[in-house]
């Protein structure tokens, strides 16, 4: 995909995400080194639901081209396109190193949080740390201050999303607060005429 972002006639916004430095770009580097040839590709759309703005990502990343892995399939649904991009790919980071947990032990990656903090492969490389940093020490900072980077990119995002819920919220309690006051009066106007 040589576009940044195309959106189709249904309003798909269509993109590899690796037009800025986030979380996505970090799984392509983790994809790439395990092979893969093609970075996988995000589908995102709003929607509305009860009067918010939702947006739903779905990323695939398809079978491994060589040793035949099941795609990983990922659908999250957020409130923008860029905090659900972040999240789609955090959370298919972590299914990732879930899943192949040998393709990520020699890797800062192997740092990457896993779904279950009890998971035994997780604490097993957490609990050897000390291999990544005497293999690679300047690469395992590295990776480990962009992969915080773009955690606290998808903080931020959310962090503003949550701020429009909010300001959403309190529009609407102003709105209900005045109908019923609205309400009162039409009902003590009615009683004062004895209807």
């Amino acid at each position: 995909m040589d576009e940044l972002v195309l959106v189709d006639e249904q309003g798909h916004v269509h993109s590899a995400c690796l037009h800025w430095d986030g979380l996505p770009r970090r799984l392509w580097e983790l994809l790439s080194a395990a092979g893969y040839l093609q970075p996988p590709l995000y589908d995102g759309h709003d929607f509305g639901e009860d009067g918010v703005r939702r947006c739903s990502v779905t990323m695939v990343i398809p079978q491994h081209p060589l040793n035949g892995w099941e795609p990983i399939v990922t659908q999250v649904v957020g409130h923008h396109l860029l905090d659900t991009w972040e999240l789609t790919a955090m959370r298919a980071m972590t299914t990732f190193c879930s899943l192949h947990p040998l393709e990520v032990v020699l890797t800062a990656y192997r740092l990457f949080p896993a779904p279950d903090p009890a998971d035994p492969h997780w604490l097993d490389r957490m609990a050897h740390v000390d291999a990544v940093a005497t293999l690679d020490p300047v690469g395992a900072l590295w990776t480990t201050a962009l992969c915080l980077d773009g955690l606290y990119r998808l903080q931020t995002f959310q962090s503003y999303a949550i701020a429009q819920l909010v300001d959403q919220a309190q529009a609407l309690h102003l709105t209900v607060q005045l109908r019923d006051e609205q309400l009162q009066e039409a009902n003590d106007e009615l009683e004062s005429k004895g209807v």
